[in-house]
């Protein structure tokens, strides 16, 4: 295994350069308002909610049907924010340049260059889905998302890159890998996308520390035990404090097995007219009703006032009001409602209970002809039938050319639509400027005037990144070809080709994820729910000619035996 040397910082007047470029975005974004979206409470409200609690030092606040429906870290970081006296939105695009910067220094020993290293900086510092004000100008969890990836793999690259040293120079990166996991772990529930950027890259490190007989191997070793150790830690508190408070071990619920099975044995029965979006539609509903006194016990609930609004908010999927649908986004907050509103959740041990005789009493009617259905499931997809077949494959099209082109990506703000006591109660826990709402008379006359300016200015940088990154993209495609042949070629594997490949991995597992919950549950195909790929999307675009340029040079002579 090759070491070599770290190269110097930047230069005084590079590094000077890009703290002012930081505070050059950081006046453009300023110029961008907070929206309060009106009636929310499975997200923003519920996660200033949430933080509301924390202050009090009532952990999550009493329980209920939303308490644990999400993971809490978005909460903790907000309520953590609020108490140091910052902005949301300032604190989230500081840590956001802070992970540039850190994404730099990692990246170091590649030996990328002055010129591509500062590049690289200055291509993730204006990503434009840190100023997205389609759903990262709302108190919503996605914001968190682009820091936390780069932490991330800012931590696995660094970590990869000082192989050759000692322990205590990897220390501090294999701390950041672990403590950025740990949170990343507790903020959405498909989280699962991520591995592919760790596991390849970390592999790798293991392999080569395993297999270099140096004297300080043990404590190399010791060291990746770290991020594990670390990554492990934050769902552990988390979960204990929720088996203290609501008698559940788990960070969030739509994870927990009896959950899963209740939505999966309600959703492997067989439809007598399938249709797209709807997990259960209500004729479904209606014959599980006559086999399941759990279920029935719901009935009046489901199709009576707890599912007026479920039905309300699917009117997009295009049914009529009286058939009653609910789409897959909103049937799953309708079950979980009705099952609280029925006296089955008084805390999440119980409700979990009730989950499984449930699930038991549904199984057993597919299980025995009463029902016809598919195979035992514990999933919150529905059956992936070949009917979807043409909705996957429109929605994945759909999301490649979005994520790609970085289409849907918007920089004008919207007004609030929330009340006025609501948006008092969303400025309180911020510290943030509210987006009027479209009936309000303006009270300030220079502050919109020059939020305008900077708005018109972010837009042109938007318009730049759709105008250079697809080109770039195509480009840099036919780089990581010609630099993985050459590597398979030369039989070497340099650092940069699995953590290229474990990037990449990561950042169309986002998308995948996208077209299957937009193809069979509700719209998922925009900025929001691809706020993870948009990093690395631009990582691997900035590191592959880097990438390249390292397969063609010459190995470098010194090694460790």
């Amino acid at each position: 295994m090759t070491t070599r040397p770290e190269p110097a910082a930047w230069p005084r007047a590079l590094r000077f350069t890009a703290i002012s470029l930081v505070l050059v975005k950081l006046w453009l974004v300023a110029g961008q308002t907070m929206m309060a979206p009106g009636n929310s409470p499975h997200d923003d409200r519920l996660f200033l909610k949430l933080s509301a609690s924390l202050l009090q030092g009532e952990w999550l606040g009493s329980y209920t049907d939303r308490t644990l429906a999400k993971g809490p870290f978005f909460s903790i970081f907000t309520a953590g924010v609020f108490l140091l006296g910052l902005p949301l939105f300032t604190a989230i695009h500081l840590l956001y340049a802070a992970a540039c910067g850190v994404m730099s220094k990692a990246l170091q020993p590649l030996r990328l260059g002055t010129a591509a290293g500062f590049g690289l900086f200055l291509l993730l510092l204006f990503n434009p889905v840190t100023y997205d004000t389609g759903h990262h100008v709302r108190v919503l969890r996605q914001a968190v998302i682009p820091f936390l990836a780069l932490f991330i793999a800012a931590g696995i690259a660094g970590l990869a890159a000082r192989q050759g040293e000692n322990a205590r120079r990897q220390l501090p990166w294999a701390l950041l890998l672990g403590a950025s996991l740990g949170c990343f772990w507790i903020t959405r529930e498909e989280s699962v996308w991520i591995l592919p950027a760790v596991a390849l890259p970390f592999l790798w490190i293991v392999w080569n520390a395993w297999r270099t007989r140096s004297a300080d191997r043990s404590p190399r070793l010791a060291v990746l035990l770290l991020p594990l150790l670390l990554w492990a830690a934050g769902p552990l508190a988390v979960a204990s404090l929720n088996l203290r408070h609501y008698g559940l071990f788990t960070t969030c619920e739509f994870k927990e097995h009896a959950f899963k099975s209740a939505y999966g044995a309600l959703t492997r029965v067989t439809p007598a007219h399938w249709r797209p979006h709807i997990p259960v539609a209500r004729e479904t509903r209606e014959r599980i009703y006559a086999v399941s006194p759990a279920f029935a016990e719901l009935r009046p609930l489901i199709e009576g006032r707890i599912g007026e609004g479920p039905v309300l908010s699917s009117q997009y999927l295009g049914f009529p009001l009286e058939d009653r649908e609910m789409g897959g986004g909103q049937f799953m907050w309708a079950l979980r409602s009705a099952v609280q509103a029925a006296g089955h959740a008084p805390d999440a041990a119980t409700a979990m209970s009730y989950y499984t005789r449930l699930a038991g009493e549904v199984n057993a009617a597919c299980d025995d002809g009463r029902l016809a259905a598919g195979p035992r499931r514990a999933s919150m997809l529905p059956p992936l039938v070949p009917a979807y077949r043409p909705f996957i494959q429109a929605s994945l099209a759909d999301a490649v050319i979005t994520a790609a082109t970085l289409r849907e990506l918007r920089v004008e703000p919207r007004p609030s639509r929330d009340s006025a006591e609501r948006r008092a109660f969303f400025a309180d826990l911020t510290r943030e400027r509210l987006t009027p709402a479209s009936d309000d008379v303006p009270l300030l006359i220079a502050q919109p005037v020059m939020d305008r300016i900077r708005v018109r200015l972010l837009d042109h940088v938007l318009a730049a990144y759709r105008f250079i990154i697809p080109w770039a993209a195509g480009l840099a495609c036919l780089a990581w070809i010609a630099a993985v042949a050459i590597a398979v070629r030369r039989r070497r594997l340099p650092l940069v080709i699995p953590l290229g490949i474990g990037l990449t991995g990561s950042a169309l597992a986002v998308v995948l994820i996208a077209a299957l919950v937009d193809a069979t549950s509700f719209p998922a195909v925009h900025p929001g729910y691809l706020s993870g790929f948009y990093a690395f999307y631009l990582l691997v675009i900035g590191l592959a000619w880097p990438a390249l340029r390292e397969l063609l040079a010459p190995p470098p002579p010194a090694s460790i035996p």
